[in-house]
């Protein structure tokens, strides 16, 4: 009872997205292999692929914006299923957030035509996003 009163206080607060404890991770993607860091930190650095690094300042680098959550140490408190559901659909456990969703399609209102159906990142470039954050200890 006790976990059911924090969890409803939290999505009053718009912390979370009411029903979020069953959504906190995900496994890997259906056809994508397993993520590659060197390629993640790519994706993460790039300002034209993810823009990660516009909002995020990932530990030991120079550049990077302060918008986003802190990220030294996100490997120690989230397990890779809950690093990769907040990078697939961050409103599976924030009502409201900042960051997009980079593997959704259902949903979404004002989409470009072009971009109907079409998802932000491939499944191999979140799995590979998911292998960099997983190295920041």
């Amino acid at each position: 009872m006790k976990t059911s009163i924090a969890v409803l206080a939290l999505a009053v607060a718009g912390a979370i997205v009411p029903g979020a404890a069953l959504a906190q991770s995900a496994g890997r993607i259906s056809g994508a292999e397993a993520g590659n860091a060197e390629r993640g930190r790519e994706i993460f650095m790039d300002k034209d692929v993810a823009r990660c690094i516009l909002c995020h300042r990932p530990p030991g680098e120079k550049v990077g914006g302060n918008i986003g959550a802190t990220l030294r140490g996100i490997a120690g408190r989230m397990s890779e299923g809950e690093i990769r559901i907040r990078i697939m659909d961050i409103t599976k456990v924030r009502a409201d957030p900042l960051m997009p969703s980079f593997y959704k399609t259902d949903g979404l209102v004002r989409v470009a035509p072009e971009w109907r159906g079409k998802t932000l990142l491939t499944a191999q470039q979140v799995e590979d996003l998911v292998a960099y954050v997983q190295t920041l200890k």
